[in-house]
């Protein structure tokens, strides 16, 4: 099958939700939810953190209490280890033994560097005093610190927690801004949850098909992905391509996933069963993301799921962008935080936002438009109102 840029450019909106927004409630996030599959966490909050952002741009009138409230409260989403931090359905806990195991080998590692192995030590003393005082905030414990260093943790008792985090010992029960507050697992996971059965046991057949749904997972995330190296595939086991074939080959071979081509592209995409029905009615009925005819605008996070494979954005979209958030100040083309501009089926621009926070008026530090798009009077209209229902959002934070 072979799509043309622009086919391929709808549907990949269509199957993010970036056309028309849902209404804001707990059941059209969760919707939200079974398509993407995860959300990446990031603590940085220059215009609201990651998830809100994403939810924001699919969600309209989105209150970020709503969904705190999913989260933990109604306890059916969880914070996990899958694309880097991220926040996922709660039922997809026992599918994340494998990367539990495989994230406190590399905590154990990580702590045997900077010489803060003793802090395992004190996981017991520290499961005992969450059992026995409920949960726990890891600010509010007095410790030693552990060796200076630019990264981790300075307190072993941190450390400690963040090892019992990454093993599924305890879980984040709540959050306070970006602070943790830990409870047992079997306190904020479901008994139904934790007594079904072993997914992927821990055996080399049980990795082998982890990985395999792994891939498939993360292609059914991103709606069309191929087989290069790139931030859609940050994980553990899966972010190399020669790794990555074998299991591909064989999902083909299943006929679970299918290669697509998409305009002059060498590089073959993939996409799933499901997902292929869907994009053969949209190319059937002719839809495109706005049913309105009048393109919407989008201001997307720059941790996204759209925005995940930068390489594939450029090859579709004719979009390079780059998260400078990490580049030194001198080395920035653009700016610190800046959001891609998505309007209709094209991304056109940036757009740079001051530090929001509440009671402010929302202020915009700048705006970068592509070489070959010029603002009309439609964009403009189109961009004030996005722009209004942006500050509604950040005003509910």
């Amino acid at each position: 099958m072979h799509l043309s840029n622009s086919e391929a450019r709808a549907f990949l909106i269509q199957h993010h939700g970036l056309g028309q927004k849902s209404p804001s409630t707990k059941a059209a996030i969760m919707k939200l939810f079974d398509k993407l599959h995860c959300i990446q966490y990031d603590p940085l909050n220059v215009v609201g953190r990651n998830p809100d952002l994403v939810i924001q741009a699919r969600i309209e009138n989105y209150d970020p209490k709503i969904f705190h409230q999913l989260i933990y409260h109604d306890r059916q989403l969880i914070d996990g280890w899958d694309k880097m931090m991220a926040i996922y359905p709660i039922g997809d806990w026992p599918y994340f033994d494998v990367i539990r195991r495989c994230h406190g080998r590399g905590t154990k590692s990580t702590l045997a560097y900077r010489n803060s192995l003793d802090a395992l030590d004190l996981t017991e003393g520290l499961l005992d005093l969450i059992e026995k005082g409920g949960p726990l905030q890891s600010s509010k414990l007095p410790s030693k610190s552990t060796n200076k260093g630019s990264w981790g943790h300075r307190k072993l008792t941190s450390a400690g927690l963040d090892y019992l985090y990454a093993v599924g010992k305890i879980c984040v029960s709540d959050k306070i801004n970006t602070q943790k507050i830990y409870d047992l697992t079997d306190r904020v996971v479901p008994k139904s949850v934790l007594d079904h059965p072993p997914v992927f046991p821990d055996t080399e057949k049980g990795l082998r098909d982890f990985i395999k749904w792994y891939i498939f997972r993360r292609i059914d995330t991103m709606g069309l992905l191929w087989n290069k190296n790139g931030g859609a595939w940050l994980g553990y086991y899966i972010e190399k391509k020669k790794d990555r074939l074998p299991y591909i080959e064989e999902l083909i071979k299943e006929e679970k996933i299918t290669p697509i081509y998409i305009g002059d592209i060498k590089e073959p995409f993939y996409i799933t069963r499901d997902n292929l029905k869907d994009l053969k009615s949209s190319l059937t009925s002719k839809k495109r993301p706005d049913k309105s005819g009048s393109p919407n605008i989008r201001f997307l996070g720059p941790l996204d799921n759209f925005m995940w494979d930068r390489g594939l954005i450029e090859a579709v979209f004719n979009f390079k962008y780059r998260w400078e958030v990490y580049t030194p100040v001198d080395k920035r083309e653009f700016g610190y935080y800046v959001l891609p501009i998505l309007y209709g089926d094209s991304l056109v621009g940036r757009i740079e936002f001051d530090y929001y926070r509440q009671g402010q008026d929302l202020s915009i530090k700048n705006t970068w438009y592509e070489k070959n798009f010029t603002p009309d009077e439609n964009f403009t209209k189109a961009f004030q109102e996005e722009l209004m229902h942006f500050e509604n959002y950040l005003k509910k934070i």
